[in-house]
């Protein structure tokens, strides 16, 4: 009788243990939760758009922000639907996953900034309320901007300065490239089929796997880009300029790959 008693009394201590560790466990998964609750609600209520700022899922729709210095900001997530960004600053600033369909971006600086998978055009109309369109972004300043998956299709980026930027990936199906400066960009996978590259320059950029069927390169600048693997059928190519270019089972325009230089 005394040995039951004590295995009985040994079995509700194991019990009241495990119990224990339950709600000290889901005392912690508590806990997380109000600190993210405070920190969402710290960033929501410290969004003052300055420099710097934490407005990290900010619905900044429809807003005029022209001129604005936000320099180094945290938009990441950010709803710039609709909202006017002319001439305003954002240097070194983190706009990774931004919503930017219609949003104006004229005369931007936007050197160094992360637009990692940012969308400056929608094609899912419920996402836009029926209404979508590709952002402006002309004259923008975009040196050094990461533009992994970013979704362009559309944009408006004439005269934009995309020197050693990162568009890998990036999709610019029909985008306006005119007069563009992309030297040293890389643009590994990214899409420019039916994009319009007149007078743009790509010296030295990365152009493997990229795919430019039809886009117009009249007068483009392609001297010493990297071609390998490269996809230029039906790409109209008067007057453009492949000197010292690299090619390895490059797709011209006649849809028949060389190694060597056609132009």
């Amino acid at each position: 009788g005394v040995d039951n008693t004590i295995q009985l009394y040994y079995s509700w201590f194991t019990q009241i243990n495990t119990d224990v560790i339950n709600i000290e466990s889901n005392l912690s998964l508590v806990w997380d939760a109000i600190l993210t609750l405070e920190s969402n609600l710290a960033n929501a209520t410290s969004c003052q758009l300055a420099r710097y700022a934490h407005c990290a899922g900010a619905d900044l729709s429809y807003m005029n922000l022209s001129g604005i210095d936000l320099t180094g900001i945290d938009l990441r997530g950010a709803n710039l639907q609709n909202t006017t960004l002319d001439n305003v600053i954002l240097d070194g600033a983190d706009l990774r996953s931004i919503f930017a369909i219609n949003a104006s971006f004229i005369n931007a600086s936007m050197k160094y900034t992360f637009l990692q998978n940012a969308e400056f055009n929608s094609i899912n109309f419920i996402e836009c309320g029926g209404s979508c369109g590709a952002a402006n972004l002309t004259n923008v300043d975009l040196q050094y901007a990461d533009l992994t998956n970013a979704f362009l299709q559309d944009a408006d980026l004439t005269n934009a300065y995309l020197y050693n930027a990162d568009l890998t990936n990036a999709n610019l199906r029909y985008a306006d490239l005119t007069n563009a400066d992309l030297a040293f960009a890389y643009l590994t996978d990214a899409i420019l089929r039916n994009a319009d590259l007149t007078d743009a320059h790509l010296i030295r950029a990365k152009l493997t796997y990229a795919n430019l069927r039809y886009a117009d390169l009249t007068n483009t600048l392609f001297s010493s880009a990297d071609l390998t693997n490269a996809d230029f059928y039906g790409a109209t190519v008067y007057d453009t300029v492949f000197g010292g270019t690299t090619w390895s089972n490059t797709i011209w325009i006649d849809g028949i790959a060389y190694d060597t230089n056609q132009a």
